[in-house]
């Protein structure tokens, strides 16, 4: 009788520990899938931020290069180098334009330039040349 109760407790002992094996493997699994699935979804996230970010500097660099291009066209005539207003649609692309430092030099040269925020397209005067409309601004020069 005694070694029967002796191997009924070693049983249970060994179902037990086996119990809590199983237990601490099933905790280890579920712990490694959500910290895989944590590092899956910040990838995710941080590749579609720099896309995003990424299509937003190449825009902003071809519009701003375009208007370098305009700006330094109108350096090389005399005649239109009195001033230039420049329509800009909201004040985030007038920073970039500023902090990248693409219109600085010329307004170093010589001309005037004025930002106008959040625009109407301007109106076309006798002495000015046709505005350029960029998408985002409008350049109008006045010799």
């Amino acid at each position: 009788m005694v070694a029967l109760t002796v191997l009924v407790m070693i049983a249970i002992v060994t179902m037990m520990v086996v119990a809590a094996a199983a237990l601490v493997v099933v905790v280890v699994v579920v712990v490694v899938v959500v910290v895989v699935v944590v590092v899956v979804v910040v990838v995710v996230v941080a590749v579609v931020v720099a896309v995003v970010v990424a299509m937003v500097m190449l825009r902003f660099y071809k519009v701003s290069l375009r208007l370098r291009i305009i700006l330094q066209d109108l350096l090389l005539r005399p005649d239109t180098r009195t001033s230039w207003v420049l329509s800009c649609k909201g004040p985030a692309f007038r920073a970039f334009l500023e902090i990248a430092g693409h219109v600085e030099e010329e307004i170093r040269t010589g001309g005037e330039l004025r930002w106008v925020d959040d625009p109407e397209p301007p109106v076309r005067r006798e002495q000015s040349a046709a505005p350029a409309p960029l998408g985002i601004f409008y350049l109008e020069v006045h010799g």
